[in-house]
């Protein structure tokens, strides 16, 4: 079961007994916008939307990185899916040659706003998300208890939505990312279920996003077959899980077939099934 009340990580401190709390990462240094670049990391981890956390670190598949590099190929376009903040990529942003590369994620921005000295965050779309105090977080969690789900509702975020401003927008790039931003370095709000992407690739990365714990079958299935329509001939896609360890497989795409180039650790858990995609995908 989901409790959607979590205690604030820096209020519990390491005691015994608050390890056995529920806890969640303080994600306050980034809602009142005092967070470094590594505060920003650690508080982006604190954001919930639907079934997902948006979890960062940096130098998070360092083997990968090392293998592209390896290489020496100037890429096209680089396109990394599910960047989070984008603390992960800085690696591949430094160390890889490209034409352009475009940081894209499905929710890059949230709306925030402070009342009685708390922080209430939306997505987007202007759906509550959390309320974050120094002590607790309250999630807006639809996996929770319904009952339980329903008073959080309407007595945590209803009068916060009435007073709700859409022009009150956070950017969720870590500041160090913006310090990079230009022509070739691009960040897009981008949805992988929808359509392939706007420009074709001749890289694309994709860590810790594609699952079956997120994901149903059939949405798989469709965001497998928009990374391959977003291929140029010879391009490699790299899948990234790295949960527990890293674990990666890099594939390229060529001759309207997908193979596999080459693995590191386990390899990506999907694999099979990413291969089984691409055959329907080019048939």
């Amino acid at each position: 079961m989901n409790f959607p009340i979590k205690f604030n990580e820096d209020f519990l401190g390491n005691s015994f007994f608050s390890s056995l709390l529920p806890r969640s990462f303080n994600c306050l240094p980034l809602l009142q916008g005092k967070a470094s670049p590594s505060q920003f990391a650690r508080s982006m981890c604190a954001l919930k939307f639907a079934r997902t956390f948006k979890s960062t670190a940096f130098r998070r598949y360092p083997l990968t990185i090392d293998y592209l590099s390896s290489l020496d190929v100037r890429f096209t376009n680089i396109i990394d899916i599910g960047c989070s903040d984008g603390s992960a990529s800085l690696d591949a942003l430094r160390r890889l040659n490209f034409n352009c590369y475009y940081l894209t994620d499905k929710n890059i921005n949230l709306y925030c706003h402070e009342l009685n000295n708390a922080y209430f965050v939306f997505d987007s779309c202007g759906i509550p998300l959390l309320r974050a105090g120094r002590r607790l977080t309250i999630y807006n969690d639809s996996n929770s208890p319904r009952l339980l789900n329903f008073f959080i509702t309407k007595l945590v975020f209803l009068d916060s939505l009435k007073r709700l401003h859409l022009n009150n927008s956070l950017l969720l790039i870590n500041p160090c990312i913006l310090s990079l931003q230009s022509g070739n370095v691009r960040i897009l709000s981008y949805d992988v279920l929808r359509k392939p992407f706007l420009a074709k690739s001749t890289l694309i990365i994709a860590a810790n996003i594609f699952n079956d714990s997120y994901f149903s079958e059939h949405e798989l299935k469709l965001a497998f077959s928009n990374v391959i329509k977003s291929c140029l001939p010879g391009a490699l896609i790299c899948l990234i899980d790295n949960r527990k360890y890293e674990s990666a497989t890099i594939f390229q795409f060529r001759d309207n077939k997908i193979s596999v180039k080459h693995h590191i650790g386990d390899g990506f858990s999907l694999s099979s099934f990413f291969l089984e995609c691409a055959k329907e995908t080019n048939s």
